[in-house]
């Protein structure tokens, strides 16, 4: 109980291509171009639809996607770009939350089964 939900609806992650460089910026614009014309954005939790959901989208800065791995490894530049959402925290008892998305190249459909004490 307490805890804020914090994921994305839908998204995409690129990362810098094996044989070559590129630069942060192109990887941002990648990302950004492959979550244009975003549609069917859901959101429902206990069956309650959430509305207005185009305006969280979000783009990250550059990172290293594989920061954490052991061994250490080094991926950079890469970028994020989606449409995210946070909600509140929920109530004692069991919810259902449902999300997702359609993106040109790709569809999500989630649905979570949440139970708060």
């Amino acid at each position: 109980m307490g805890k804020h939900l914090f994921f994305p609806l839908i998204n995409y992650v690129v990362t810098r291509p094996v044989d070559r460089d590129v630069s942060c910026q192109s990887v941002m614009q990648s990302a950004a171009r492959l979550t244009d014309d975003a549609s069917a954005l859901v959101l429902e939790i206990d069956g309650k639809r959430v509305e207005g959901l185009h305006a969280h989208r979000q783009p990250s800065q550059c990172f290293n996607i594989a920061e954490r791995t052991e061994p250490k490894q080094f991926v950079f530049p890469s970028a994020s770009n989606g449409y995210y959402v946070m909600i509140k925290p929920l109530p004692p008892g069991t919810h259902v939350i449902n999300f997702g998305g359609a993106l040109p190249n790709m569809l999500q459909a989630v649905t979570y089964t949440v139970v708060v004490e």
